[in-house]
């Protein structure tokens, strides 16, 4: 595979592994950070815990539904274009929670972090498998 260049002397293939692990990274601790937050998030909108406790309900309930999806979606489009959807998912959803002025709207927008993740998560496995084959191939 070829490598190109660039004007800072990083090559696109050097940027492409950090840049999918910051990508599962941001991901990852949204949902540990929520449920540690469910009292505080309940007392800011004025609602109890158990009815703060859903959000993680609707964030799971997105991430299924998304996972279904992205099995279809990765077979008509690019891997790395699914990967920019779901990131911009997730940038969309920490807007709209931090700007959130109900709790109806903090829920809908936190249900796209689950939408995120089940599309951001499979697509980095798979972008590392394509362009980090399992075998190397031998010198003959």
């Amino acid at each position: 595979m070829e490598t190109n260049s660039s004007s800072s002397g990083a090559s696109p293939r050097k940027l492409f592994l950090p840049s999918l692990v910051t990508a599962s990274f941001a991901s990852g601790p949204i949902s540990v950070l929520a449920a540690l937050l469910l009292i505080d998030i309940g007392n800011a909108f004025g609602t109890s815990v158990g009815v703060t406790g859903q959000i993680n309900t609707a964030y799971s309930i997105a991430a299924f539904i998304f996972a279904l999806l992205t099995g279809f979606l990765s077979v008509k489009f690019k891997h790395k274009s699914l990967l920019l959807v779901g990131v911009l998912l997730m940038i969309v959803s920490a807007l709209g929670c931090f700007l959130a002025s109900d709790f109806m709207s903090l829920l809908a927008f936190y249900s796209l972090s689950g939408a995120g993740y089940a599309i951001v998560n499979p697509m980095t496995f798979t972008l590392v498998g394509e362009h980090f084959p399992w075998k190397k191939e031998r010198k003959q």
